[in-house]
């Protein structure tokens, strides 16, 4: 069982090292490393990034070879590594929360408990088993402070626990309404960044006037926002366009009908001169993430209730001024 551990661990190892080196090189640049926090959603200084290569790179080639980065993995994963017996219960529902953990092996079940009356319960698995490779417990990176399941070892389980600060990078907190703010848990800014991480995006470049979806399209994909801006506009049921409003770096657009499977309900479009950088995310791996995290299906149902009150504002605003001022398109009045 020993060497079937430690097999599955060196396979975590090779997929988290693939990240940073899709290529196959054997070893990871600093440009490799900064394409990576880029997607994250940081930024860092050319003698930062010299710095974290030269914390691994022990022959001082300016590159991070696999096995310099395994040394330092496998050291890692030592001092995080916690072992937890079959039928032992690793956190209950309303404890505080304290580590996100990764599996390594063995098998643990998740059992879920939605609130009475919780409108969102389609997306609540009551009970599911998770295994070598997959994590639980986000709420201790993702900020709502306590547990919202009971995880019970199935079988012997070995698992990494990683504490909030080993997500963190330096520099100042991203801005947020002041509405964020007063709720405490709305954070859709940390859930996008976690959503950054932990799926298999695709880098997308639009140019200025460039379309990302339709209104009426189908809805498999949603798009994160790196630099630019978009256009939000929706045509009513008399055939008149309204501009809903703008987005900008570190929002999103599309997850409304990533979760519903509807069509898409507006328009966006880059209105940037320099054009919109994206990071394209499936629907598949949108809703993996949903299911999987209470936190995150509480931040991005709640961001897609915030976009559709917030179209549904302006074609009323519009209806009320259309019966004082006549009907026409919001084109023709920025015209």
């Amino acid at each position: 069982e020993q060497v079937g551990n430690a097999a599955d661990e060196s396979a975590l190892f090779a997929d988290a090292f693939h990240v940073f080196d899709p290529q196959g090189k054997g070893f990871v640049l600093a440009s490799d490393l900064e394409g990576v926090i880029a997607r994250l959603g940081q930024r860092v200084t050319p003698d930062e990034l010299a710095q974290m290569i030269s914390a691994l790179d022990g022959g001082k080639t300016g590159k991070i070879h696999y096995q310099e980065y395994l040394n330092m993995a496998s050291a890692t994963v030592m001092q995080q590594k916690r072992a937890f017996s079959a039928g032992e219960v690793i956190f209950r529902e309303g404890e505080a929360s304290d580590y996100f953990y990764l599996i390594t092996s063995g098998r643990v079940r998740k059992l879920t408990k939605p609130p009475h009356g919780y409108a969102h319960s389609q997306w609540v698995a009551a009970e599911e088993e998770l295994s070598v490779g997959d994590y639980f417990g986000t709420s201790a990176i993702l900020g709502s402070g306590c547990r919202h399941s009971t995880m019970v070892a199935v079988t012997d389980v070995q698992v990494v626990a990683l504490a909030r600060d080993d997500f963190e990078f330096e520099g100042p907190p991203p801005r947020r309404r002041l509405s964020e703010r007063r709720g405490g848990r709305f954070s859709p800014e940390r859930s996008l960044r976690f959503i950054n991480m932990m799926t298999n995006n695709e880098p997308r470049i639009f140019g200025a006037g460039e379309v990302l979806f339709r209104q009426g399209e189908e809805g498999d994909t949603m798009f994160i926002l790196k630099s630019g801006r978009v256009q939000v506009s929706l045509v009513s049921s008399d055939g008149r366009k309204h501009i809903v409003g703008e987005r900008g770096t570190g929002e999103c657009c599309g997850e409304t009908a990533c979760l519903s499977a509807n069509p898409r309900n507006c328009t966006i479009a880059c209105v940037s001169d320099e054009g919109c950088e994206t990071l394209c995310v499936s629907r598949a791996d949108f809703l993996e993430l949903v299911r999987g995290s209470w936190d995150v299906r509480h931040d991005l149902i709640a961001l897609s209730e915030r976009h559709s009150r917030e179209k549904e504002r302006r074609v009323n605003f519009m209806r009320t001024r259309d019966e004082v001022c006549g009907g026409f398109d919001d084109e023709d009045v920025l015209a």
